[in-house]
């Protein structure tokens, strides 16, 4: 119901926004996804978001484009009176690439975290390197690559990123990145006149559908972090899941000195 999100490596964060604003703490490892699956249900959202907080989860992954934006500010603003906004890491991504006027994309993120109930976000996101129309009903790896796309992409990344720093530069966000970048789309980003300081890269990844070894070095090179979302949603098809994964966490148990059983929907490690 709601994606889980894996950051690989724990980073510092060095706000320039007062502490009562933004987060004072460290981008935590885990983060509680907000996309919901299904019919909308602002209640059971309401309901997932004050458990995730009871239960510890600090950083919480929203975007422009979930319906659960309403339901995760009223959670977040329940508990403000034991978990203040600093201790709390929001993520939130712009659909697509935030081009054409600036007071339009600045206002469409100003109403985005007023719905949250915060005056800025910790990291934002351009959600995926197209347009803010894009269908995403189809698999994102098919679509943004088409001739078509990709041509909107080159002509429109410039004016994009522009408007993603003002946004960090009038104080909705702390850090700015991306999501769903390919690495020939990351690549061009980083080749802007001046260059893109990019602080996180979000992208699926998981043992069934690691990431491409380029894109991996680039993320190195660059010291962008990078930030898998549904990074076990391939467990509960487990039998369909590549020979490859097996492989994986064979080799990992017999690193780890583990016992590791294998079943329908999860996986246990006993040390």
């Amino acid at each position: 119901f709601f994606s889980g999100i894996a950051f690989f490596g724990f980073v510092s964060c060095c706000s320039p926004l007062p502490p009562s604003m933004s987060a004072s703490i460290a981008m935590p490892a885990c983060a509680f996804g907000t996309l919901e699956g299904g019919n909308l249900n602002p209640e059971a959202t309401f309901q997932a978001v004050q458990r995730a907080l009871q239960v510890g989860y600090r950083h919480f992954d929203c975007a422009e484009m979930y319906a659960s934006t309403e339901a995760v500010g009223r959670a977040l603003a329940e508990a403000s009176a034991t978990i203040p906004r600093n201790q709390l890491w929001i993520t939130s991504k712009l659909k697509g690439l935030p081009c054409g006027e600036y007071t339009t994309i600045k206002d469409r993120l100003a109403a985005h975290i007023a719905q949250l109930g915060v005056e800025c976000v910790d990291l934002l996101l351009c959600h995926w390197p197209g347009e803010a129309t894009l269908d995403l009903g189809g698999d994102p790896e098919e679509l943004l690559p088409q001739p078509t796309a990709w041509q909107y992409f080159t002509r429109s990344v410039a004016e994009a990123w522009a408007n993603m720093t003002r946004l960090q530069q009038d104080g909705l966000a702390v850090h700015i990145g991306v999501s769903n970048f390919s690495t020939a789309c990351l690549s061009e980003l980083l080749a802007l006149p001046g260059g893109a300081q990019v602080y996180a890269h979000q992208l699926y990844a998981d043992l069934a559908h690691p990431p491409a070894r380029e894109l991996v070095q680039l993320h190195q090179e660059h010291r962008i972090k990078a930030m898998a979302y549904r990074p076990i949603s391939f467990i509960p098809a487990w039998p369909l899941a590549v020979p490859e994964v097996e492989a994986t966490l064979d080799t990992a148990a017999a690193a780890l000195g583990s016992k590791v059983i294998h079943q329908l929907g999860q996986v246990a490690l006993f040390l």
